[in-house]
């Protein structure tokens, strides 16, 4: 991990390097807050360790100029005891975790390790990711992996679909054609609502199953995108709900028309819901992310906030407090008294963040996938 230490003592930047190259981190080192702003413009730091009393700016105010120019750099707030008030503060302002001076190095590792987390999850849900994927991928033949993929299939395909069930021998599997009439210019079965409705009767009649998509450029020349989009959406929630999987092929790595080539990305993230980026600020911190899987582990789904304090091996109530109120207003928790639940929309969450954690890989855990795919003749 390369990281960035900030402080004006350099006797406790001289530490910390050294102590961090031991743990094969890439460090950098900045005596002034001017001069790391300067440094977060040159050069990309996963991890910013600052602390929160300097000469010219303060830590706090270091995140929110580096907030302000764009950087994304996850910031750990370094403060002495006498101003934990500060350090809440800091956890409001957007760091992501503070240390108190002076600190065992048992803890600093510790924290570290949550920030790798907190990056693998990150990169885990970035949709550039896929799509670079995407575009290193090889011809796929299905026949190799298809007994990674559960049957019964519904095959959607914009040639015959059961050219597609023929090639890759699919067994058991509905055909379902999306051919087009060129001289008026309408795909026979057109309606996208009837295409959601073919979808939900396979998930309905089958736990498991695969649902195989290829005609997503056909579909762009006879509907608006923001139709698509939702067409899109839907599949996602609906394959997302269940256990069934969803493999995209597509043909052509710029399958949308020009001249609107960025509509290539915005199909991948449409797989992506509108409350996305509302509900990943929620639960990207790892204290409110435990939170929630905590309280849906529970027989009794309720805690007190000194068990919750206590489970979690919190070191510091404010911060906690801040946490849960933040998610009692975002109405994930319900709080009774003293005590904390999870409310519907938290259930939904809890969810969503297992999902999330293996939506972004293309592997096996994956319950959608693209693959680029050779052109198949008739």
């Amino acid at each position: 991990m390369k990281i960035l230490v900030v402080d004006d003592d350099i006797t406790f930047l001289d530490k910390m390097e050294k102590h961090l190259e031991l743990d094969n981190h890439s460090v950098v080192t900045s005596v002034s807050s001017t001069e790391a702003l300067e440094q977060l413009q040159q050069e990309k730091f996963e991890l910013v360790l600052t602390d929160l009393k300097m000469p010219d700016l303060s830590g706090i105010d270091l995140l929110k100029t580096a907030r302000l120019g764009g950087n994304d750099s996850i910031f750990i707030v370094i403060t002495g005891y006498g101003t934990i008030e500060s350090a809440v503060d800091a956890i409001k302002t957007g760091a992501y975790d503070y240390l108190l001076k002076p600190f065992e190095l048992a803890l600093l590792k510790k924290k570290i390790k949550q920030v790798e987390d907190e990056l693998r999850f990150r990169e885990s849900i970035k949709m550039p990711q896929i799509l670079e994927r995407l575009t290193k991928l090889e011809d796929f033949d299905l026949s190799s992996f298809k007994d990674d993929f559960p049957s019964p299939f519904l095959v959607i395909s914009d040639i015959n679909p059961e050219i597609i069930i023929k090639r890759f021998d699919l067994n058991p599997a509905t055909p379902l054609w999306l051919s087009f009439d060129e001289e008026n210019g309408t795909i026979l079965l057109s309606k996208l609502n009837s295409l959601k409705s073919r979808i939900e009767n396979f998930a309905v009649q089958n736990p498991k199953g695969t649902i195989i998509l290829k005609g997503i450029e056909i579909l762009s020349r006879f509907h608006d995108w923001d139709s698509i989009k939702q067409f899109l959406h839907y599949i996602q929630t609906e394959v997302l709900s269940s256990k069934l999987t969803l493999l995209i092929l597509i043909e052509k790595l710029s399958p949308l028309p020009s001249p609107s080539p960025a509509l290539y990305y915005d199909a991948l993230s449409s797989f992506v819901s509108t409350a996305f980026n509302k509900l990943v600020e929620i639960i990207s911190h790892s204290v409110r992310k435990n939170i929630i899987l905590l309280l849906r582990t529970l027989d009794d789904l309720v805690l007190s906030f000194n068990e919750i304090l206590k489970k979690l091996a919190i070191d510091n109530s404010s911060i906690l407090a801040f946490h849960l109120k933040k998610l009692v207003k975002e109405e994930i928790l319900i709080k009774e008294k003293s005590s904390y639940s999870l409310s519907s929309k938290g259930q939904y969450v809890a969810d969503v963040i297992n999902i999330l954690e293996k939506l972004g890989e293309h592997g096996p855990l994956s319950p959608i996938k693209i693959f680029r795919i050779p052109h198949l003749q008739f």
